[in-house]
């Protein structure tokens, strides 16, 4: 086909006919194109299992991580160097998907007990975290709507509003549905919910234009005019540009809206198990620094994609297609169903309970003033539900069926989420966050600079990261090290890592970044004309940089009031191991404090930590309750 042809010559990665279409493979696909890809180039090695990628990713990982091994490039803390070869294999791992990203994923799993850095105990609770609960409620209410027409039928109902339909207008339309839906599925699910709806409307253009072709073409033959095949020629280029603005508007947006929770993509929800950091940053307070943001990226992508696809367009009108497969939808699927208002309403509830999660969870507090619920019981409580509601549309089963669950639960996402959250883990035990964040520090003097260069530089790195690593390897790496770094300089984590998980949702340079580019990619397939990677970068990167821009200046202007991210190092953060809390009274960014932070120094085997202000302190004798002090 013409898309194959072109795609022979594209400098990606990934090629739109080497993926797998159906549904059913795609799921998989998005989030694992190397193992699952249909064609594309040889696989040479392991017994025509890898391709020639995959091998040099597998040669590279176990070079690393033997490097760490054997050089010991951690000379204070021997653990350190243990975590970082199981953390540079991982890395090498997904980023060149050796093996499905899942299963990487189990790595950590088998390779921190073997070598000694934690037990297997803890280890198991690290893939099994409470987020991983909160996950698994709101991804039963996912489920549950990309079983019914609900996307589908508000997509239709928006664009039927108007009577000129013009490219823009649906542009408009499906870019914003699909940001919505983000709000409340993760962004995953909302690309194979929305990319088919779209495509068929692009297949259904094409085909309305290749039967005036072919009638123009008769006419030809008998002797008449070349005009009208030559509009149908243009038209026919109209639709080529509208499909290619749809599928990087539903990525984009679905980017973009699932950034603005903590349960929409997969990078939030590994900062929420980031030792420390779920205590401090609530559903409603990420959504409140990051639902401005994450408007933003919503009319940013929009105008760049508006401005290289469809601004030149003749707004040629789309409605005759429109109208008809709003038809073929309502003969199909009818009025709106009861199931389809109930998990409507479900999902509501179930951000609305999340949002008001800091009010709710003061009426269940236990004889010791602890919180009873978290946000785990308040989402899969919602979640439940829809077992015990009775179906409209298949008499005698619930709204939710038993069956679908075991179908479309993906259960590689929670392992994913547990090898990132092991990996967080594991900095803190072995040492290698202060050894990590020492060498950053003494590197670039990073801390020394003003706040809004200091956000700037984490976006700026993270976003870089996340293009080329993909955005969950880079979350589950980079998160952790910067949360080290901020605590070797002893300053709020959050002034960190909050801006570096925003940039890890900054995927739109590449198909391989993020799951959404992979499925609209995948979906693209079905047109005469395909998706190629220079058209994410063609859109990604000014999206990418004016992002950056603006998330610097919103990060400076609201973490102070919403998350004090300028205040003293918060006792919260300090882990007893690499920071301790110490009773010292002094000034600490100009506030009067009675104790405050100090970081372990890793040069002298810990003996030692320093105050924010530079004091130094002995651990032995603080440890002791004799704490002295050396100002340097």
């Amino acid at each position: 086909s013409p898309a194959h042809t072109e795609d022979e010559f594209d400098p990606g990665w990934y090629r739109a006919h080497t993926l797998p279409n159906l549904e059913r493979d795609l799921k998989h696909a998005a989030l694992n194109p190397d193992c699952c890809t249909n064609e594309g180039p040889p696989r040479p090695f392991c017994s025509r299992m890898w391709k020639t990628s995959q091998m040099v990713g597998f040669v590279l990982g176990v070079l690393m991580a033997t490097y760490c091994k054997i050089a010991q490039p951690c000379k204070t803390y021997p653990a350190a160097n243990d975590m970082l070869a199981i953390t540079v294999l991982c890395g090498a791992f997904w980023t060149f998907q050796v093996i499905p990203i899942y299963v990487t994923a189990l790595i950590p799993a088998v390779m921190m007990p073997v070598l000694e850095v934690t037990n297997s105990e803890n280890v198991a609770k690290a893939y099994w975290h409470p987020v991983n609960l909160l996950v698994l409620g709101i991804y039963l209410v996912d489920i549950a709507i990309t079983t019914l027409p609900l996307p589908r039928r508000l997509t239709l109902k928006l664009l039927m509003c108007s009577k000129k339909i013009t490219p823009g207008f649906i542009l408009w339309c499906i870019m914003l549905i699909c940001w919505g839906a983000a709000l409340f599925v993760n962004n995953i699910a909302v690309a194979l919910i929305i990319s088919p709806f779209a495509a068929s409307l692009v297949s259904a253009a094409e085909a309305r234009v290749q039967e005036r072709l072919s009638v123009n073409d008769k006419d030809s033959a008998d002797g008449s005019s070349d005009e009208d095949s030559d509009d149908d020629i243009d038209y026919m280029h109209e639709v080529h540009c509208l499909a290619d603005a749809l599928m990087l508007g539903i990525a984009a947006s679905a980017n973009a809206g699932g950034m603005a929770t903590l349960t929409g993509c997969i990078p939030n929800a590994i900062m929420m198990g980031t030792p420390n950091i779920g205590e401090a940053v609530t559903y409603r307070k990420w959504t409140e620094i990051a639902f401005p943001i994450s408007v933003m990226a919503l009319l940013t992508s929009f105008g760049v994609i508006y401005f290289r696809y469809i601004r030149h367009l003749k707004g040629t009108t789309h409605h005759e297609v429109v109208e008809r497969e709003h038809e073929d939808f309502m003969a199909t699927s009818g009025v709106v169903s009861r199931d389809e208002w109930v998990v409507a309403g479900v999902a509501v509830l179930q951000v609305c309970t999340l949002f008001a999660s800091p009010l709710m969870q003061g009426y269940w507090k236990g004889p010791s003033g602890d919180t009873m619920v978290g946000d785990a019981t308040l989402a899969l409580c919602w979640a439940l539900l829809l077992f015990f509601v009775p179906s409209q549309l298949e008499p005698g089963y619930p709204v939710l069926k038993w069956q679908t669950v075991q179908e479309n639960l993906n259960f590689g996402l929670m392992w994913l989420m547990g090898g990132g959250f092991a990996i967080a883990y594991g900095f803190k035990e072995s040492g290698l966050n202060i050894a990590l964040a020492r060498y950053l520090i003494e590197v670039g003097e990073f801390t020394a600079a003003h706040p809004i260069i200091q956000t700037t530089g984490v976006l700026l790195f993270s976003i870089v990261c996340t293009q080329i690593f993909s955005s969950f390897a880079s979350a589950a790496v980079l998160l952790p090290a910067w949360f080290s770094v901020a605590l070797s300089s002893v300053t709020n984590p959050l002034s960190y890592v909050l801006p570096a998980t925003m940039a890890c949702s900054f995927s739109f340079c590449l198909p391989a970044a993020a799951a959404p580019n992979l499925i609209v990619m995948a979906k693209s397939q079905e047109f005469m004309k395909a998706l190629r990677t220079r058209d994410f970068l063609a859109t990604g990167v000014p999206i990418c940089f004016i992002m950056a821009l603006f998330t610097a200046f919103v990060f400076v202007c609201t973490e102070e009031p919403l998350v004090h991210a300028a205040a003293p190092f918060p006792k919260w953060a300090c882990d007893q191991v690499s920071c301790m809390w110490v009773h010292i009274p002094g000034f600490v960014r100009g506030v009067a404090v009675n104790e405050q932070a100090c970081a372990v120094v890793d040069a002298d085997d810990g003996r030692h930590c320093t105050l924010q202000n530079n004091t130094r302190l002995s651990t032995d004798q603080f440890m002791t309750g004799n704490a002295w002090m050396d100002v340097m």
